[in-house]
C-alpha cells in the first residue's frame, strides 16, 4: 500500500538532489558576438538511487512546475552566490529537466562571470536542484508506478507534483 509522507517532519536539507555522473550538469555556451547561454540539465528523469532520505526517487516529470515565475540559478544553493535566473524549463522524457537557454539570463557579476569562464575552459559543473513535494506516494518492495517513461519498481519514491525553487 502506498503511504504519503507528511511534509511538515521532512528534516533540513531533504530537498536538495543532486545525481552524480554525466547527466546533470551545467555550462555556458559562447559564441562570438552573442551573449553566453546556460546549458543546464537539473535532472535526468531517471532514478536517483539511495538518497539518505527518501530511497530510491524520482521526481515524475509532468508534475513539476517552478515554485515561481522566475526561479534562481545559484552556485552550492547559496543565495549570496547568485549565476542567473530562468523563466522557463523544459521537460522531455529523453533528456530529463533542463533550463531553457532562451528564457534565461546570466547575472553581471563575478559569480556568473567565473562560471561562464570556468566552464567554458571545461570544467566539468554537477549541477543539483532544490524540489518542494506536493504530492509523495511511497511504494512499498513489489509495487510499481509508471513514471517518466519507464517502470519504477519500489521500494521507494515518487515525486508525483513538485516546485521547483532553484
Amino acid at each position: 500500500m502506498k503511504k504519503e509522507v507528511k511534509k511538515e517532519q521532512l528534516p533540513k536539507g531533504a530537498l536538495r538532489f543532486v545525481e552524480y555522473g554525466e547527466s546533470c550538469c551545467a555550462f555556458a555556451e559562447k559564441e562570438e558576438g552573442k551573449k553566453p547561454r546556460l546549458n543546464m540539465t537539473a535532472y535526468s528523469g531517471k532514478v536517483i538511487k539511495g538518497h539518505w532520505y527518501w530511497g530510491d526517487l524520482v521526481f515524475n516529470l509532468e508534475g513539476v512546475k517552478m515554485a515561481a515565475p522566475k526561479i534562481p540559478i545559484l552556485e552550492e544553493h547559496f543565495t549570496d552566490a547568485r549565476i542567473g535566473f530562468t523563466s522557463r524549463l523544459i521537460k522531455s522524457n529523453e533528456e530529463g529537466l533542463r533550463v531553457d537557454p532562451d528564457k534565461t539570463k546570466f547575472l553581471d557579476n563575478e559569480v556568473a562571470d567565473k562560471f561562464i569562464k570556468d566552464s567554458t575552459e571545461g570544467f566539468p559543473f554537477q549541477s543539483s536542484v532544490y524540489i518542494r513535494p506536493i504530492d509523495i506516494p511511497r511504494l512499498a518492495p513489489k509495487e510499481s508506478m509508471e513514471v517518466n517513461g519507464f517502470t519504477f519498481k519500489g521500494p521507494g519514491t515518487v515525486f508525483l507534483k513538485s516546485a521547483i525553487k532553484e
